[in-house]
């Protein structure tokens, strides 16, 4: 779905529209992106980190990765078996072949 909304240029995610897996999946990324928003807000009003993993329950490493802003994950995917085949496939594609079984 990553290159379906990519080229659809969708900032937002309608969980109406999602398939059972990708709704657990976005579901994931709301917990996760609530967790990186409690833990930043406490490193900006000058929470030690120390202070932070104790409140938090989190890892010393989870809680200095979100402060220092490396955590970019948030909305997690997988590569799939076709990621490396797709320039390919768009190029057979935009060519004009039309025969699966052929791509």
């Amino acid at each position: 779905m990553k290159p379906i909304r990519t080229s659809l240029d969708a900032r937002v995610i309608d969980p109406k529209l999602l398939i059972s897996a990708e709704r657990l999946q976005y579901e994931g990324y709301l917990r996760r992106q609530e967790t990186n928003a409690v833990i930043a807000d406490l490193a900006t009003n000058g929470t030690s980190i120390k202070e932070i993993v104790r409140r938090t329950g989190r890892s010393r490493k989870f809680v200095r990765l979100i402060v220092r802003g490396e955590r970019t994950d948030v909305f997690r995917t997988r590569q799939g078996s076709l990621d490396l085949h797709l320039p390919f496939l768009d190029a057979q594609w935009k060519a004009g072949c039309r025969n699966g079984a052929e791509l």
